[in-house]
């Protein structure tokens, strides 16, 4: 069987107006804009996919 291993990256989101910013609480330096929290979600779920590898990311977002 093989190991998985999993990080959890917490979020906190700030928006004001027309514009989302989501900053990783446990990862320096991680943050991702839109323009809803759905959008910037996608582009921190990209972000994750570039520093950790494409197999090594799941979509687990939750609101």
């Amino acid at each position: 069987m093989k190991e998985r291993y999993c990080v959890k990256i917490d979020c906190v989101w700030e928006h004001n107006g027309d514009d989302t910013l989501l900053y990783a609480g446990n990862l320096p330096g991680a943050y991702a804009r839109g323009e809803d929290v759905e959008t910037a979600a996608r582009a921190m779920y990209r972000m994750a996919e570039r520093t950790f590898g494409e197999k090594a990311v799941e979509n687990i977002f939750r609101f």
